[in-house]
């Protein structure tokens, strides 16, 4: 008996949009098939929400190619690939791009707007100068490069070095949503 479902590169490549939900690195095959669609321009955007990834590499690879990433708080422990809110692939194991597979569509479009709840912030790249430090609470301000002050914190609370004033810095690092409602006429 053939699976008559269908196989997630096909979708992908005809999609307008990718969104994908994660808690563990993609297959590399598919890494590279969603790389190779954003460089050749033929999706508007690949989105991808993370949760629990330490692997401060990868993630900065997935930031720099493109994809509009974004932190997550409640995934499943599986990777979910969305291609359009009524047709989601599920990785049924940590095995290779042939272990996703299609729910049914009604399954899809629920955890489709289930998920889309569970987005809080979007990745950024900051590079600036330190420029304050309270070593009491394992803050340090960075001035970045437009001017702004943001204040950041090492993710681990073990360590108790504070990068020095005036040393620039490079952080890597989720900025949560920021929402501004405006009504009608105002």
């Amino acid at each position: 008996m053939t699976d008559s479902r269908p196989y997630l590169t096909d979708p992908i490549r005809t999609a307008k949009q990718v969104t994908i939900y994660q808690k563990q690195p993609l297959p590399p095959n598919l890494l590279k098939l969603l790389r190779s669609l954003v460089a050749a321009g033929s999706h508007s955007t690949v989105e991808i929400v993370v949760e629990d990834l330490s692997d401060v590499v990868y993630l900065r690879q997935l930031h720099s190619s493109g994809f509009k990433l974004f932190y997550g708080v409640g995934l499943p422990r599986r990777s979910v690939v969305f291609t359009d809110p009524r047709q989601g692939f599920l990785q049924k194991d940590n095995s290779p791009l042939s272990s996703f597979r299609s729910p049914p569509a009604k399954d899809a479009e629920d955890l489709y707007y289930k998920l889309r709840w569970c987005r809080f912030g979007h990745a950024v790249l900051l590079t600036g100068m330190v420029k304050d430090v309270d070593t009491g609470s394992g803050l340090f301000c960075l001035a970045t490069e437009g001017g702004r002050d943001d204040w950041c914190r090492l993710k681990d609370p073990n360590l108790t070095d504070s990068p020095e004033i005036g040393n620039i810095v490079e952080v890597f690092g989720w900025e949560k949503w920021v929402s501004i409602f405006s009504p009608a006429g105002q």
